[in-house]
């Protein structure tokens, strides 16, 4: 059977493409019914199996609603700009929020299941059927798109002059 840590491992993998609760809520519960349903004699993991499917379900579910996922153009910064590497990042739950959402369901995705989850690249490339290479490019370009937002948030926030009774 699915454990408790598994339905909320789904239930936070479904909001991390879909960032509504309810939608997530509904994705875990049709696909987890479905793993059910079905002979899983076969299927070896279960848990996989389930994230695939919610997966393919989040994508029928946007072509349904005629949304059209945006994918990253190709980053280019020419510039060296020295900044402390991601995993150093603190940052506040509503800075990440509102900086998440700029990013396509692909790539919330991709760093939920590399960051939150901690699958390797090669576990998510055998569990996505994407080449390797294409996911750690994909990630690289991730993590210096939000190193850059983040180093530009902080240079906008230092630059701010104080307000009113805020010192220096």
């Amino acid at each position: 059977m699915i454990s408790k840590d598994q339905l909320n491992s789904l239930y936070r993998y479904a909001y991390s493409l879909t960032h509504n609760e309810d939608a997530a809520f509904d994705l875990v519960h049709d696909n987890v019914e479905k793993y059910l349903k079905a002979d899983n004699t076969r299927i070896e993991e279960p848990l996989h199996f389930i994230m695939r499917c919610i997966r393919n379900s989040f994508i029928d579910e946007t072509r349904k609603n005629k949304l059209r996922l945006i994918k990253h153009e190709e980053i280019k910064d020419d510039r060296n700009i020295a900044s402390p590497s991601l995993d150093e990042i603190i940052i506040k739950q509503s800075e990440t929020e509102a900086i998440l959402k700029t990013l396509s369901a692909d790539d919330r995705e991709l760093l939920y299941l590399s960051a939150v989850e901690e699958y390797t690249v090669q576990e998510i490339s055998d569990f996505q059927k994407i080449p390797r290479g294409t996911l750690l490019s994909k990630l690289h370009r991730i993590k210096k798109m939000l190193k850059r937002k983040f180093s530009s948030e902080e240079n906008h926030n230092q630059n701010t002059p104080p307000s009113k009774g805020e010192s220096l």
